[in-house]
């Protein structure tokens, strides 16, 4: 990365995923703004994660309700406000929306054949292609990087955007990415001054700091 790249974005970005939820798996949740699962355990480990962040200029958060949740008592410890980006928000699915992904491939819906063959670039019904997605965080980040360069943000948002950040972050192909999603619960930082970065690492792993 030359200096005037580094000279345009932040010097490094924390990106953190909502805590775990009380739902099936493989259920469709995007936009559908259900609670974390254990508001508690998660706000107890944003708590520990904050003091590792040090002083971030801004926190941004998807405003759905998961994210707001997971994000309030990491500011409350940085001592800062939470900026809420709809643009931070899951995929849509749509219709889709509460569906079992099992139910959804045996029901023999050709658009879900459709969506799955190609999720890139196929919208669900009603919803989103995962394209929109990227394009909604690839705005964001333009804003954002250019508005904070040279300084530390964090991004609290949901599994599919984190993927969309991860490939336009470290050019990762989309399978790739998609196969090393951040676990609910789970974060990332990336530090654009000497290029390195932690991924997928679970809070409740870090030694408590005083």
């Amino acid at each position: 990365m030359t200096a005037s790249t580094i000279e345009s974005t932040p010097s490094g970005v924390w990106l953190y995923r909502h805590g775990p939820l009380d739902i099936p798996r493989y259920q469709c949740v995007g936009w559908s703004d259900v609670p974390l699962g254990n508001p508690e355990q998660t706000a107890n480990e944003a708590r520990t994660l904050a003091a590792y962040i040090g002083k971030p200029t801004a926190l941004f958060s998807s405003d759905l309700l998961r994210t707001r949740q997971t994000a309030a008592p990491l500011a409350e410890a940085l001592g800062m406000e939470v900026t809420l980006e709809p643009s931070l928000r899951e995929l849509n699915f749509g219709e889709w929306e509460g569906r079992m992904w099992n139910d959804l491939g045996e029901s023999g819906d050709d658009r879900f054949r459709a969506f799955v063959q190609d999720w890139r670039s196929t919208n669900a019904p009603g919803g989103e292609s995962f394209r929109d997605v990227e394009r909604r965080v690839s705005a964001f980040w333009a804003q954002a990087a250019a508005r904070h360069a040279g300084e530390e943000i964090v991004v609290v948002s949901h599994g599919g955007s984190l993927v969309a950040f991860s490939i336009l972050l470290f050019g990762w192909s989309h399978e790739y990415a998609m196969k090393h999603m951040l676990e609910r619960g789970h974060f990332g930082y990336i530090d654009f001054r000497r290029g390195g970065h932690v991924w997928n690492f679970d809070p409740a792993r870090l030694p408590a700091r005083a």
